[in-house]
């Protein structure tokens, strides 16, 4: 069989290079781009994989039989399998490897989502009742909105989780105004977490028009703001939002105020927030970074670096503009799980 026959007859999710007997590699699979959060393609096989383990594998391949090995790329592990194609290029397809951590923070996925889906549905169930006896007052339409809305939130965190880590993550990256996104997201979220939060919004520096996942973006911000929320252990915190341009890259910091208990701020680790772990997932799709720090008070904070990309290539023009929350206000969504029920209820207009 050919090459190029090999190669169209492979599953769409295949994750594979094509390298040539020199160890250029020359293909790599669009499944394997996305997991990895990029094409490879050009590169030395050598800048991917330890030098001695390549030279192993171009030995090694035969078209007789498949050389074994594992390796890790992108901090991810792989089991491999080289072969020598007709056209003496070497085709090494992978596998991840599934960890204990993995299926710990999977398990730990599982349990959480389960208890978080049944007390929202016992929140709905008190009240539908109270409605059902009539009593129509605020509290009982704020807790059913406010229970859907975390429903939403939590299935959506949970499947960009999944999807990223199964490679399978697509972001809709267009043209905007990132700084001016930030600023008013972030002033939005001010606003609407007031019986919350006091959170001070500051920004400034323009991004112009760059390429980015607009909706992806937002939710990272407002997860940060959530988590932050959640872990400062106190009813009411002050937080500082900061918007700001520095050199060629845009930051967001929030900083949130701690209890004054002597006890050291519970840090995000990946794979036991899932607030936070949605917010890593989308920073480092865009080629950015996220850093956590406790502060002397108990608090802590975020920072987020989003390069400001002006590539046109980046940009996804081949799809239509989708509306992944159905008409429902993404700040209401995605702070469900902290604002309390009476934020979600809306007087009736005449």
């Amino acid at each position: 069989m050919l090459e190029q026959d090999l190669l169209s007859s492979a599953h769409p999710g295949e994750l594979y290079f094509v390298c040539s007997y020199g160890g250029r590699i020359l293909n790599t699979s669009p499944a394997l781009s996305r997991m990895l959060g990029g094409d490879y393609t050009g590169k030395n096989l050598n800048d991917v994989i330890e030098d001695r383990l390549v030279s192993r594998i171009i030995i090694n391949a035969s078209r007789d039989s498949v050389f074994e090995f594992e390796c890790s790329i992108e901090s991810r592990a792989f089991t491999c399998g080289a072969k020598l194609s007709p056209q003496d290029n070497i085709i090494i397809v992978l596998a991840p490897v599934v960890s204990d951590d993995r299926a710990r923070s999977d398990s730990r996925l599982i349990r959480y989502m389960g208890r978080e889906i049944n007390a929202n549905l016992d929140s709905i169930n008190i009240a539908f009742n109270a409605l059902k006896r009539g009593r129509n007052g605020p509290d009982a339409y704020g807790l059913a909105e406010k229970c859907i809305f975390n429903l939403t939130r939590l299935s959506k965190n949970a499947v960009t989780k999944v999807d990223y880590e199964e490679g399978t993550l697509f972001l809709d990256r267009r043209k905007g105004n990132l700084a001016a996104d930030l600023a008013e997201l972030c002033e939005r979220a001010a606003e609407f977490c007031r019986g919350r939060a006091n959170i001070r919004v500051s920004h400034g520096g323009e991004s112009g028009a760059c390429i980015y996942d607009s909706t992806a973006v937002m939710r990272m911000v407002l997860n940060i703001i959530s988590f932050s929320i959640i872990k400062s252990r106190l009813t009411r915190p002050n937080m500082t939002v900061v918007v700001e341009r520095v050199g060629e890259d845009m930051v967001v910091t929030v900083t949130t105020e701690g209890a004054p208990d002597g006890r050291p701020p519970e840090l995000p680790v990946y794979g036991e927030s899932i607030e936070m772990d949605v917010a890593t997932i989308v920073a480092r799709k865009h080629h950015g970074s996220i850093v956590s720090v406790g502060r002397q008070d108990g608090g802590m904070a975020v920072r987020v670096t989003l390069p400001i990309v002006r590539d046109s290539d980046e940009e996804n023009l081949s799809s239509t503009v989708f509306d992944w929350y159905g008409g429902l206000d993404i700040v209401k969504v995605e702070l469900s799980g902290v604002v309390p029920p009476e934020a979600y209820f809306e007087e009736p207009r005449a």
